[in-house]
Order: structure tokens, then C-alpha cells, then sequence
């Protein structure tokens, strides 16, 4: 399949961070190349405003489930089984405007990855966090330029907070998120990315670009 046949969704399962959704769709909004679809689980019917958000060029569905990270990915992976990628980002990370032009490439060469993934140009997650204002900063000094070529390194296994899934790996071979994982599902990344690579390649992709804000509001300390 070319690069251009891919239909590429965006999940994002959120949680607490009603304020944020609107800044983060917005960026999915400058894509290059826009998702055919993007997915938003939300954890209940207060943590995202749908008359609010901007607009985008593609459907925005609206899934619903129990709450808890791993079971909110399970619902959009139900909801995008008809797509060939899914792009799994947190509800505070900006993709750079070309997350999407480079992945569908990799994708479409590449039929053996099962999970494409790169770390962030910042992290938030281990520190204070990132404002927005600054994560945009962050984005346009960090672009790839004109026909580069992507290097990519097996790993481990994907970063949540931007982890693309090839689509009909994971629902023919029944692999899902552990719900046994609660609340915030710690490594459940992880977890996903090792039952995929029985039947695949995960990497790291360094022309996926974006900042991971690390938004506090919405995370549990972990200690329960």
C-alpha cells in the first residue's frame, strides 16, 4: 500500500484535562497530512467539551467506556479496526505539524514495524512541565527540513505519549491493553509494545517530532 493510500487515525483517551483538549486538537488541526479520523475517549462526560473544540479536517469521534487509561485505549482500538495505522498520543503531547506526512512513508515501506514511535523533542513528564506557549516555541525550532531521511532504531517498546500501531496486527492477534492496569495504567506502553513485537518490529523514528507537555493535572501519584 503507498504512503498516500494509508488511513492513518489519532486516538486520545483523557482524562481531567478539559482546558488542554481544545490547544492539543488544535495542533492536530495544522497537520500536513490530517488523520482520516481522530478518536477521543473521554474518562466521564466532564473531561471534554466537544462544542468546544476546534475545527478539524476529518471526523472527530466520541467514544465511550469505563474509566482508566488502558481501557480507554481498548475503546478507540475497537473504534479505528477499519483503519490501517493508529497514532495513540497523550492528551498533552503537540505533534509536529509533520508527525503524520513522515509516519505514513515508514508505515507503507516498512510492512514488518507493528509499533513506530520516537521520544519527544521535550519531555514535560519528568519535571514541572511545559506551558504551551513554550511548547510551541519548542516545535518550531525543532522541524525537520526538506527530504530528510528518517533513521530508525529498534526499541523496546513505544512511548505512550505518541506510539502509532499498525491497526491490523493488533486485531488479528487479539492484543489489546491490560485492564487489569488501573487508573492511570502505568507501562501499559510498554506492556503493549512487547505482546506486539511477537509478531513485529517496534522502532524509533527520528523524524516524529512533538512535545510532551506533562500536564500534572489528571495523573495519580501511583502509590495507591
Amino acid at each position: 500500500m503507498s504512503a498516500a493510500a494509508l488511513r492513518i487515525a489519532i486516538g486520545i483517551a483523557t482524562a481531567g484535562r478539559r482546558e488542554q483538549m481544545p490547544l492539543t486538537l488544535a495542533q492536530i488541526a495544522r497537520q500536513t497530512v490530517p488523520p482520516a479520523r481522530v478518536v477521543v475517549c473521554p474518562a466521564g462526560p466532564d473531561d471534554y467539551d466537544a462544542a468546544g473544540a476546534p475545527p478539524l479536517p476529518c471526523p472527530v469521534v466520541v467514544v465511550h467506556g469505563p474509566r482508566g487509561l488502558t481501557a480507554q485505549r481498548n475503546r478507540i482500538l475497537e473504534a479505528c479496526a477499519d483503519l490501517d495505522v493508529l497514532v495513540f498520543i497523550d492528551d498533552d503531547y503537540y505533534p509536529a505539524p509533520d508527525y503524520l506526512q513522515q509516519l505514513a512513508p515508514l508505515f507503507a515501506a516498512y510492512p514488518d514495524i507493528v509499533v513506530a514511535t520516537n521520544h519527544p523533542v521535550s519531555d514535560g513528564a519528568t519535571g514541572p512541565g511545559i506551558a504551551h506557549e513554550e511548547a510551541l516555541a519548542i516545535l518550531a525550532g525543532a522541524s525537520n527540513p526538506p527530504g530528510v531521511t528518517p533513521s530508525l532504531k529498534t526499541t523496546y517498546g513505544g512511548y505512550g505519549c505518541n506510539m502509532a500501531v499498525r491497526v491490523a496486527t493488533a486485531v488479528r492477534h487479539g492484543v489489546q491493553f491490560d485492564v487489569n492496569l488501573p487508573l492511570y495504567g502505568w507501562l501499559e506502553d510498554i506492556d503493549f509494545s512487547r505482546r506486539m513485537a511477537r509478531h513485529g518490529r517496534i522502532v524509533a523514528c527520528s523524524t516524529l517530532l512533538g512535545v510532551h507537555l506533562g500536564v500534572k493535572r489528571g495523573r495519580n501519584s501511583g502509590l495507591q
